[in-house]
């Protein structure tokens, strides 16, 4: 008999913690937002409030690239202009999965292609740009915001990105994509 008062309260003080934490969750989201589920919507550009200095002035960063190549110009450190909303916190994102892809074009244009983490049912994809490029090595940021403060459930959902990493590269040369703490290297043609 005591076992089943034991198991009774852990229930309901579980499901109190669960309701709380939907609670919370929903006041982080619009009131005209759909529920949270366990896979968000594919997320595929930053929120910059300026366009990055590298791209020609034609060419925006949540454009599809061209068949026909513009200016080819190295990539630069891009400055972090996210908004974090309120009582949110940035983190960095798990990598799940890491590819460059090249397309057909003249010059070949690389991009890379990432899975990236929500480590739980409060996490939300935030920002993702490409940091900077030392030699052959290319270092890319992807953040995810966490409420603070907050008990989350435990659903692990992933989104896809595709950043554009450009063709000034050079044929027979092997290139290093550094993702938060994966990396993966591709050769130029």
């Amino acid at each position: 008999m005591r076992n089943r008062i034991v198991l009774a309260i852990a229930a309901i003080i579980a499901l109190v913690i669960i309701a709380f934490a939907i609670a919370v969750a929903s006041d982080d989201h619009d009131d005209s937002a759909a529920a949270p589920t366990a896979t968000p919507p594919v997320q595929s550009t930053p929120r910059p409030t300026q366009p990055p200095a590298t791209l020609a002035p034609t060419q925006r960063p949540d454009q599809p690239i061209s068949a026909t190549p513009g200016p080819t110009q190295p990539i630069a450190p891009r400055p972090t202009t996210t908004e974090i909303p309120l009582a949110r916190h940035p983190e960095v994102a798990p990598i799940d999965g890491l590819d460059v892809l090249t397309l057909e074009t003249f010059p070949p244009q690389y991009v890379v292609h990432i899975l990236a983490g929500l480590p739980s049912g409060c996490a939300q994809p935030l920002s993702h740009q490409v940091v900077g490029r030392q030699g052959n090595v290319i270092q890319v940021s992807v953040l995810n915001s966490l409420p603070d403060n907050a008990i989350c459930t435990a659903i692990y959902g992933t989104y896809e990105l595709s950043i554009n990493l450009g063709s000034d590269f050079v044929s027979g040369q092997t290139y290093i994509v550094r993702v938060n703490n994966k990396e993966v290297s591709f050769m130029a043609r």
